[in-house]
């Protein structure tokens, strides 16, 4: 899947703006499809597939639906599936919840038959296995998603509790979380964010994202109380707010300074998901 995005200070109105996005498009395909070609590898013509991410009320016009390479016909695609995440155009990830919504809903109806023959204490082992570890995979992308969207999967995520431990249907949904120690959707991402901040910060990262936040210290000259602090990064449109640079120095910035300067990050995820569940 090849992916272009288009750039937020342009509207492209303007056609010819399009057409060399178009001829953009498809000289960074021949590129690859050379290249692939001189390093004698295939590419499977039917499973390749490009998409233009764009704002959600900028409508791209239809003769980019589709391009020629080399005698090929290769197909835009609103919304496709990328290492098991369904990534839309618009970058919204509502194709991605609703399909993950409709699989959660079959785990949940299997637990009222399964909950009766399994003891209580391992119920938990079953919600992580089955329901959690479907929600923690690609969390750090889809989380990032409306809160209306992430509510969905939240609710799933209530229910799948209470049917495993036999609980009313009315039962508080963070004294729900808090008896059981389950961390809520919302902040399972914030975790997973700062887990990837803590590792990009210690050097646990590929050198890809060397230098991927920046702490104000290294920066500033001013003694301040913040100095620690990573430094944000300034985004006028609200996708920009959404990404994990922002997110990740934002909810970085809002931890406690003493679990940011543990010095493992095993003990790090620990004390941060105490931090979490105890707000509830």
């Amino acid at each position: 899947m090849v992916r272009l995005f288009a750039d937020d200070t342009n509207s492209f109105i303007n056609s010819n703006d399009y057409t060399t996005l178009k001829k953009l498009l498809i000289s960074t395909l021949k590129e690859i499809f050379n290249w692939c070609s001189d390093n004698k590898l295939s590419i499977n013509i039917d499973k390749t597939c490009y998409s233009i991410f764009h704002k959600p009320n900028q409508k791209v016009p239809s003769f980019l639906n589709n391009i020629k390479i080399n005698g090929n016909i290769i197909k835009r695609e609103e919304s496709t599936k990328y290492l098991g995440v369904l990534i839309d155009d618009t970058l919204s990830y509502k194709n991605h919840i609703n399909d993950l919504t409709t699989k959660l809903t079959k785990i949940v109806n299997s637990f009222k038959i399964v909950k009766h023959y399994v003891p209580e204490k391992n119920r938990i082992l079953l919600f992580e296995a089955y329901f959690n570890s479907k929600i923690q995979y690609g969390i750090e992308l889809y989380g990032s998603a409306n809160q209306s969207l992430i509510n969905k999967l939240q609710i799933k995520q209530n229910r799948a509790i209470k049917t495993l431990f036999n609980l009313d249907y009315l039962t508080p949904t963070k004294q729900l979380h808090k008896d059981y120690k389950i961390l809520m959707v919302s902040d399972k991402y914030k975790l997973s964010l700062g887990k990837f901040t803590y590792k990009q910060l210690n050097n646990l990262l590929p050198e890809a994202f060397e230098n991927y936040f920046s702490i104000i210290k290294d920066n500033h000259e001013h003694m301040t109380r913040r100095l620690n602090d990573i430094k944000s990064c300034k985004c006028k449109t609200e996708l920009g707010k959404k990404s994990t640079k922002y997110q990740g120095a934002t909810l970085w910035n809002e931890t406690p300074t003493i679990i940011r300067n543990l010095g493992k990050l095993k003990s790090f995820s620990i004390e941060t998901k105490k931090f979490l569940i105890n707000q509830y």
